[in-house]
């Protein structure tokens, strides 16, 4: 063989690799684009699941706990002196410098009825954001929260000049 046939055929194989070479690179940024396209419906995914299993249901206990309307500013004076931490188990606790808060030596759930444990023992002042008991009637316990009357008093008599 000649040198000008094996400078042929080195330059035929050069041609070849290069050409495999970019197959590969344009496969590699294909795949790039696919990995990048399921890693953003991934991220998605993950953040609907944290909104419905996460979110919603505190918003919902929020929501239960507090007057109407109030429920978001509720949340924002609980997370002002709490932390709400989910254990292993899948239960919500509120915590205060890293440790769980305990009324009567348990830990308290991020529940409304927790709510109302953590206003009735002082460690939060919620009282004017927090639902009464909704309770009437003879027996009734009273409200926790919002003493507000529910009905307006009545205008008082206007004074009337003249004659009748």
């Amino acid at each position: 063989m000649s040198e000008q046939e094996q400078i042929d055929k080195l330059n035929a194989k050069v041609q070849q690799l290069l050409e495999e070479k970019r197959k590969v690179k344009a496969e590699r940024d294909e795949l790039q684009q696919q990995l990048e396209a399921v890693t953003t419906e991934r991220d998605q995914a993950k953040a609907d699941v944290h909104r419905i299993t996460v979110e919603q249901p505190r918003g919902e206990i929020l929501s239960d706990a507090a007057v109407a309307g109030m429920g978001e500013t509720l949340g924002r004076e609980l997370m002002h002196h709490f932390e709400i931490i989910r254990t292993d188990d899948g239960t919500d606790l509120f915590h205060k410098d890293g440790q769980p808060v305990l009324v009567d030596d348990e830990p308290v759930p991020f529940t409304v009825e927790g709510i109302n444990r953590l206003h009735d023992k002082g460690l939060a002042k919620l009282g004017s954001l927090l639902k009464g008991s909704q309770a009437s009637g003879g027996n009734a316990t009273g409200s926790k929260g919002n003493t507000a009357a529910t009905q307006p008093k009545p205008a008082a008599p206007r004074p009337q000049f003249g004659m009748r």
